[in-house]
């Protein structure tokens, strides 16, 4: 059998921190008239989801996987 590059804990901890990153982007909507800080909650928690899972791909697949609930969400 072979074997698998994450495992299924792994993936449903990237898929929280996907999940955390709409949450954010929802929740902390400060006017600062300045373009581009709401990246800063975003990319914050991409850091920290590819530290808790340090395996190449990781901030892809959190990045990719809050892309679509994103677009699911409106």
């Amino acid at each position: 059998m072979k074997q698998r590059y994450f495992s299924t804990f792994q993936l449903i901890l990237l898929a929280l921190f996907s999940a955390l990153i709409i949450v954010a982007k929802i929740a902390l909507r400060t006017p600062l008239q300045l373009s581009g800080h709401s990246g800063i909650f975003w990319m914050a928690i991409i850091i920290v989801g590819a530290r808790v899972v340090p395996k190449l791909g990781a901030s892809s697949i959190i990045g990719v996987t809050s892309g679509l609930l994103a677009s699911f969400m409106g």
